[in-house]
């Protein structure tokens, strides 16, 4: 009987170290604890959902080579990164689009966001192919040390990637700059655990 006891607490101990080993899973969307960019394993620093008035808009997740709860390793750190967004909701192209517009030029100068307007023209011709980003599609942001920004949607990357890697930060402060597009999400993404 006592055996009996034993085997099953450590029965219970087994399932709940793999239930904490799985992806976590927000809002119905499996979120992996690592992810590869170009040959390098990165670590899951952090995910959440943007919402947008009261409408839950994506789920979006970071990896990093190493975990960091400061927005400016995100932004500036050296080293692989990827953004994931996978959306909760059917949305147009050019909304997206527009949404990575008004986020960058919220959080950069009017000098610096000169320099960025051919990026910022790529993307939008890139998100145009898409009229519309259905729930459950995703958009992988990835910085590939020596290519520069590359994107991905719906597992299709773009031929052409952003050489400029001043682009990527540009990006990340959407998410991680002065007035980010959810201060809430921020903090999810920045948990660092």
């Amino acid at each position: 009987m006592k055996l009996l006891k034993q085997l099953a607490v450590a029965a219970a101990g087994l399932m709940l170290a793999a239930s904490a080993m799985a992806a976590p899973d927000i809002d119905g969307v499996k979120v992996p604890d690592t992810a590869d960019v170009a040959g390098s394993k990165l670590e899951l620093n952090g995910a959440g959902i943007r919402t947008k008035i009261v409408f839950k808009v994506y789920v979006a997740s970071l990896y990093l080579p190493k975990k960091t709860t400061s927005a400016a390793d995100v932004i500036g750190g050296p080293g692989p990164k990827r953004m994931t967004i996978t959306f909760l909701r059917n949305l147009e192209g050019s909304d997206m689009s527009k949404a990575f517009v008004e986020g960058i030029e919220a959080n950069t100068s009017a000098a610096e966001l000169a320099k960025l307007q051919p990026n910022i023209a790529q993307v939008n011709a890139l998100f145009a192919q898409h009229k519309e980003l259905k729930k459950g599609e995703n958009v992988l942001i990835d910085l590939v040390p020596g290519t520069g920004v590359v994107f991905t949607i719906n597992g299709k990357a773009d031929p052409a990637p952003i050489k400029d890697t001043e682009f990527y930060a540009a990006l990340m402060r959407i998410w991680f700059g002065e007035h980010p597009a959810d201060s809430k999400l921020k903090g999810q993404l920045l948990a660092g655990k």
